[in-house]
């Protein structure tokens, strides 16, 4: 951030931080989800609501055509006048009447209908048995004949549910229904909408919770990997400031002594555990690898525990470390997977890599570049490796072949120097 002082001189302002604050990335994914959940969970109890509807006027649809079956054709008898009567099923109880002026009547249990010069009565009590035991246990009904009522069970206007059907040109039968609250259907299609409902909630929360662990998951692991993206950044550009650095401080040094080998002055017994350099080189390698992109794979074997040196064992280990740079500098290049491998015996440590065929002048032309690339002054190219290596009083062989280079360096060839004071336990 910039800002303008009265000098009109710019102050730089700059915040640096591995500490992440922003947790809005895990609650705007969440919100999103607990929304997406709730609309559908509105969309699914809307349809749950339309499929409880639907099986209700499908109910009652039904009872319905039951009661118009059981009535529709008495009805059209009585209303035909050349019709035998005979054929009537529920309002076969009839008689003659008094003469009425009215085509249709209503008096109490009974309906007039007039026929010719007489009027004929027929008895409703069977028609009302049969009506009130298909609807009353679940409805308020109303059966009516040309708006006469001939069955009913509640005296009210407003009904749900109200269908015509036509007898003839002049005549129609209408039945008028509304569900009873307390109707054994509408509890048990309540009761199996409550569950559908509680069966919803119970999947979206679990649903719900779930996903949002794999969102806290898949959150922090993009974190992760975003914070090792940027580590990795961070380690590649501070290596890269460190070579320039080094690099100019390397032209300065007229005398040529970087990389700078350690000096052999006097004896100090040492003694070095095999397993501690074989994790070191592990390290080593993979940090390499990682930064310089390329496969490999690389076999470490010890047929001993550890090794006594007569002189300190920093420098026995900067000939182990700077040979194995010097190779991994060698082997970059190329998609194949590098093989190497790092055997450490009685007398001698073996490396075989995976690399054109160098002999002992070609590795140290190829490794004049290797200060440069990785500017530590204390891994040495490979002409002052062999020296020292000399200077340590062992001796090396080095055996060139193409994609399975040789590199052994003698432990025990000189007196007191390298010898292994420990072999490893079978188990």
């Amino acid at each position: 951030m910039l800002k303008k002082d009265s000098s009109n001189e710019s102050l730089v302002s700059l915040s640096v931080s591995n500490v992440g604050k922003n947790r809005w990335q895990y609650y705007i994914p969440i919100l999103i989800l607990l929304i997406s959940i709730i609309i559908v969970d509105i969309f699914i109890y809307r349809n749950l609501i339309n499929f409880k509807e639907e099986k209700e006027a499908a109910f009652a649809e039904g009872s319905e055509v039951a009661v118009k079956s059981l009535i529709e054709n008495d009805l059209q008898l009585i209303c035909n006048q050349y019709v035998n009567l005979d054929q009537l099923s529920i309002l076969k109880n009839h008689s003659h009447s008094i003469q009425t002026n009215k085509n249709y009547n209503v008096i109490g249990s009974v309906l007039c209908v007039k026929q010719n010069n007489s009027s004929i009565a027929f008895d409703l009590q069977p028609l009302v048995f049969l009506v009130n035991s298909i609807l009353a246990q679940n409805f308020y009904y109303q059966v009516s004949f040309n708006s006469y009522i001939l069955a009913t069970n509640i005296d009210i206007e407003l009904f749900n549910y109200v269908r015509k059907y036509q007898i003839n040109k002049e005549s129609f039968l209408t039945i008028k229904l509304t569900p009873k609250i307390e109707s054994i259907f509408l509890q048990k299609n309540l009761q199996q909408l409550k569950k559908h409902t509680l069966t919803m909630l119970a999947v979206s929360t679990i649903l719900f919770l779930i996903a949002s662990i794999l969102i806290i998951y898949i959150v922090n692991r993009q974190k992760r990997q975003r914070t090792l993206c940027n580590a990795r950044l961070a380690v590649e550009g501070a290596r890269e400031l460190n070579l320039l650095y080094i690099k100019s401080c390397q032209n300065l040094d007229s005398n040529n002594f970087l990389p700078i080998s350690l000096p052999i002055f006097n004896e100090h017994p040492s003694q070095i555990k095999v397993a501690d350099i074989m994790k070191e080189i592990k390290t080593y390698v993979l940090a390499y690898t990682t930064s310089f992109h390329y496969k490999f794979k690389l076999q470490l074997i010890s047929e001993i525990s550890s090794i006594n040196t007569k002189y300190d064992a920093t420098i026995f280990k900067q000939i182990i470390f700077s040979l194995l740079y010097n190779i991994l500098y060698f082997m970059r290049g190329g998609v194949h997977v590098k093989h190497f491998s790092i055997t450490f015996r009685r007398d001698r440590v073996v490396i075989i890599y995976d690399s054109f065929a160098a002999n002992e002048e070609h590795m140290c032309n190829w490794s004049l570049g290797l200060f440069q690339h990785l500017g530590n002054p204390y891994i040495l190219d490979c002409r002052k490796l062999f020296q020292l290596i000399k200077d340590y009083n062992l001796s090396y062989e080095v055996t060139p072949k193409q994609g399975e280079n040789k590199i052994v360096i003698f432990l025990n060839q000189n007196e007191g120097m390298g010898h292994v004071i420990r072999f490893k336990k079978n188990k």
